[in-house]
């Protein structure tokens, strides 16, 4: 199944970490089925959690069938405790946007959490350069952690 739309009008619809310039030619959406690039409790190779103010960068070009031309990727990001019984950070925030972009303009929050909440998920549309990754950031105090999972759910090109 294949969508043709322009991302521009994407932008209305979606949490997207660019701007309308960023992408002004129209694409086609590819959905893939839910992969998941990313899981922080997984100890061999994407732990550990994300420390407040931390970054981590993510490769999407190549992984879940994300291929070397696509323009910005479809995904859910989700936050989640950094150990039984330990909430999310309070007044927390995670941020998603191109690698090759500048922090802090690009960086839109994605996730918006507080005290109590143990996960919590949504979806962005992020544009690519020409570099292979995302990066997400952990907006939230610098002695506190979170883990995060990263799923691709669809690709633009």
């Amino acid at each position: 199944m294949k969508f043709r739309i322009s991302l521009g009008a994407v932008l209305l619809l979606a949490a997207v970490v660019c701007s309308v310039d960023a992408i002004a030619e129209p694409t086609e959406f590819f959905p893939v089925a839910p992969c998941r690039t990313h899981d922080s409790r997984n100890p061999n190779g994407n732990g550990p959690p994300l420390q407040g103010w931390g970054t981590k960068h993510v490769r999407v070009r190549g992984k879940c069938g994300v291929p070397g031309d696509a323009k910005a990727v479809a995904v859910t990001l989700t936050a989640v405790r950094s150990a039984p019984g330990v909430p999310l950070p309070p007044g927390g925030v995670m941020m998603i946007y191109d690698r090759a972009a500048s922090y802090p303009m690009a960086a839109i929050s994605n996730l918006n959490f507080d005290a109590g909440i143990s996960q919590i998920a949504n979806s962005a549309i992020v544009p690519l350069s020409t570099n292979n990754y995302v990066t997400v950031v952990g907006g939230y105090n610098s002695t506190l952690y979170a883990h995060f999972l990263l799923e691709i759910v669809g690709y633009f090109r």
